[in-house]
């Protein structure tokens, strides 16, 4: 949910921007995650 070529592809399929609605709600969990989980393998 996070690829951005995919969602070139997505917008580009659909015809609309409707679809880079879940981008950009997914987008700063995902980042904000990965840094957590990074954080958290390297402390154990």
């Amino acid at each position: 949910m996070t690829s951005t070529p995919g969602l070139g592809a997505a917008v580009e399929a659909t015809g609309c921007d409707d679809v880079a609605t879940g981008y950009g709600a997914v987008y700063p969990v995902a980042l904000l995650s990965m840094v957590i989980f990074t954080i958290v393998l390297s402390v154990i």
